[in-house]
């Protein structure tokens, strides 16, 4: 049997899974951005084609597809809060709304 850690820092397990967090947050970000610059090209589509910016109706059917895709352990709820955030980082970012 192993003696009790008494500091996370010096469990090498926790290194090792705080390691892992941060490439998926390198990910995530990495991700976000390029989510934010495919917005930004279809902005400019858009505007070249004189098309209305928002559609909440099509903002629901992604929601709906990303809830399909959920295999868990995050909740539903979860993943349309975080969904709906990153649609309105990406409607401030890009459309100013």
């Amino acid at each position: 049997m192993t003696e009790p850690v008494t500091e996370l820092n010096d469990d090498e397990v926790v290194d090792e899974i705080r390691e892992e967090i941060a490439a998926v947050d390198r990910a995530l970000v990495e991700v976000i951005n390029r989510r934010v610059a495919l917005v930004q090209r279809m902005k400019a589509r858009k505007e070249e084609i004189g098309a209305g910016w928002v559609d909440p109706a099509r903002e629901q059917r992604m929601l709906d597809y990303v809830a399909s895709l959920n295999q868990g352990p995050v909740s539903q709820g979860g993943l349309a809060e975080l969904y709906r955030q990153v649609v309105a980082l990406c409607k401030r970012d890009v459309y100013g709304v």
